[in-house]
């Protein structure tokens, strides 16, 4: 189709008035890389992205850029999310399974609503005991992820990189770095690998959770107003789709208002929903929201993770420290290296926003307007994100920054090519912006 258009325009130049229309096409022609859907209509176009933080991780070819000719890459700092999960708890199972057992055994299901609930009561005996865990669906991600970075830099593979791996003492994010380094030696058998889970390693991969010893200040927090004096509960209530949901499911919307308020209603049912996904199940949530409902619910989650987690949030400074630190040291040494840091979405999205890439640290005008610049669906189950440094011959260091596999862009930054940045300008900018040597 693109071939086409081109042809199109470029007869149009050849026949009529040369400099106007050469003009005219050109424009054009930029302008549509630059195109880009709302969140609404990607949400529209494919409903699984509502489910934000649940959102699963696309395993598809990336799409990264050679380097400047004669730079070899030989240093890769990374950051993964864990790979699909369970819920956190049973609990975030019950609320929902209960809420619509109570509503059962009171006569207020509508059909739709009794056979949602038969499958919520099935659905829940196949997830319980298995609280906050990787699903198989989580490490058969991080393989690929393994397999397609071996696969994008042979020249620095063939090297036979140390690789050092790191992760957070929760199971699932163990366990995402068991898949990914396992892969990794199924690529090359003789790839030197050591990976540790330590509470010492906490305030570079996560600082905010409680079990760092070096934690500081309030961590993450939701329960903020925003910069134009809005808050969680007022978005919500503005914004959810609440009413559709309890007609749909329920007789009377007076019995769900006393059983539970409309904010817990819609995400603890948003939560269940969309999180299926990331288990192997033979039960479908899929038509539970519309497409409407499932944007509607979404932009509220949306909303809740960039209050948290947003450009104003600085819990996880020590992180984007310790990243920086620990490249000027791996870049001295000199040595080919592979570092991995295996964390959660929290600090990944948090760090995102620190370190300005693409539009996660830019401050949007008003609170409607945060899905334009923000959108957490891109932040899947197995999110990740890799410096990739290079050196050429008279040893400039040079990297690019890959997310989910694909080129990103710091803006606040000149590129020396493409998506290819000097090391030393990066590091003067963070340590300008943020107060370290």
């Amino acid at each position: 189709m693109m071939y086409k258009y081109m042809i199109f325009l470029w007869n149009i130049i050849i026949f009529v008035d040369m400099n106007r229309w050469i003009v005219a096409a050109f424009a054009v022609l930029w302008m549509l890389p630059l195109s880009a859907q709302s969140a609404r209509e990607e949400i529209l176009a494919e409903p699984q992205k509502a489910g934000g933080v649940y959102a699963m991780y696309e395993q598809v070819p990336g799409q990264e850029s050679r380097p400047p000719k004669g730079d070899k890459p030989f240093y890769i700092s990374h950051y993964g999310r864990h790979g699909a999960r369970y819920l956190l708890s049973d609990k975030e199972y019950a609320r929902v399974v209960d809420l619509f057992a109570r509503a059962h055994e009171a006569g207020e299901l509508t059909d739709a609503g009794e056979n949602l609930n038969d499958r919520l009561q099935a659905y829940y005996r196949q997830m319980q005991y298995r609280e906050g865990e990787l699903s198989r669906y989580g490490w058969e991600q991080h393989q690929f992820i393994a397999r397609q970075m071996y696969a994008a830099y042979p020249e620095l593979f063939r090297r036979r990189p140390r690789v050092e791996a790191a992760s957070t003492l929760l199971l699932r994010t163990l366990m995402s770095m068991n898949a990914f380094c396992t892969a990794l030696q199924g690529c090359d058998p003789h790839l030197p690998i050591y990976a540790e889970g330590s509470r010492l390693n906490l305030n570079g991969i996560c600082p905010h959770l409680k079990d760092n010893p070096f934690a500081q200040g309030e961590g993450v927090r939701f329960d903020v107003d925003d910069p134009w004096g809005g808050n969680l509960k007022r978005f919500a209530m503005e914004n959810e789709p609440w009413e559709s949901l309890a007609d749909r499911y329920f007789r009377h919307r007076e019995w769900l208002l006393a059983a539970s308020d409309t904010v817990s209603f819609v995400r603890n049912l948003h939560t269940l929903v969309f999180n299926s996904n990331n288990v192997p199940t033979d039960l479908s949530f899929a038509a539970v929201f519309t497409p409407e409902e499932a944007y509607q619910a979404w932009r509220v989650e949306n909303y809740r993770y960039w209050l948290g987690l947003g450009p104003q949030n600085t819990s996880e400074i020590s992180l984007v420290e310790e990243i920086v630190r620990t490249a000027d040291r791996d870049i001295a040494a000199g040595e080919p290296l592979v570092r991995l840091r295996f964390g959660h979405d929290s600090s990944l999205m948090a760090t995102l926003s620190l370190l300005g890439i693409n539009t996660f640290g830019q401050m949007p005008a008003s609170a409607d307007e945060i899905e334009e610049v923000w959108r957490c669906y891109r932040i899947p189950m197995a999110c990740n994100y890799r410096f990739v440094f290079y050196r050429n011959k008279s040893g400039e260091v040079l990297f690019k920054f890959v997310l989910n596999g694909s080129d990103a862009k710091i803006p606040a930054l000149t590129p020396v090519e493409g998506c290819f940045y000097r090391w030393s300008d990066f590091r003067a900018l963070l340590a300008e912006k943020y107060h370290f040597s």
